[in-house]
């Protein structure tokens, strides 16, 4: 049974959401395990210098959208990639949106994900007025494979997005 932590209280600042995990055993009697959700403070401590020292600089400029930190970032991020333009966008959604429209896709377009992790691109799609089309996945690994993409893949296929799930990898090498 899955119920939120009524002593954490509403998350806010320094504070995060969780959830309490109730375990039935063989025995009548219940245990009781905190799982952290989204709990953002492991890797705000080790940043935390660098991203206040960030927020300062965002907060002193003004520019809170597109101002000269988000420029630096795509700068340096071009770098490391050794590409010549990064965009920075404000969500992987965004992301995808963008992603799909470079490949082509608009209004009417077939775009191929993974029927069980597919959210992110559906939405992506749909903003752009594309069609979804769900692809299975290996029963094993979750995943979508060279065979289940073959099956989903029509003459209307614009793009496909498969989602490497749970720190694993799909592994596929397509080509158009």
């Amino acid at each position: 049974m899955y119920r939120p932590d009524a002593e954490q209280g509403p998350p806010g600042p320094g504070r995060c959401r969780h959830t309490t995990v109730t375990t039935l055993v063989a025995a009548p009697m219940a245990t009781r395990m905190r799982i952290p959700v989204n709990d953002l403070r492991r890797s705000w401590v080790v940043d935390c210098p660098e991203v206040r020292g960030a927020v300062a600089r965002v907060i002193e400029s003004g520019w809170y959208v597109h101002g000269p930190e988000h420029a630096a970032f795509e700068i340096e991020l071009a770098r490391f990639l050794g590409v010549r333009l990064v965009a920075g966008v404000a969500s992987g959604t965004d992301a995808l949106v963008l992603s799909m429209l470079a490949a082509g896709c608009g209004f009417g377009s077939e775009v191929v994900t993974a029927a069980n992790a597919g959210g992110y691109a559906s939405g992506a799609a749909s903003q752009i007025g594309a069609r979804v089309v769900y692809c299975d996945v290996d029963p094993e690994t979750l995943l979508v494979t060279r065979q289940t993409l073959e099956r989903a893949i029509g003459p209307s296929t614009n793009a496909v997005v498969v989602t490497h799930l749970l720190s694993s990898h799909a592994g596929l090498r397509l080509s158009a």
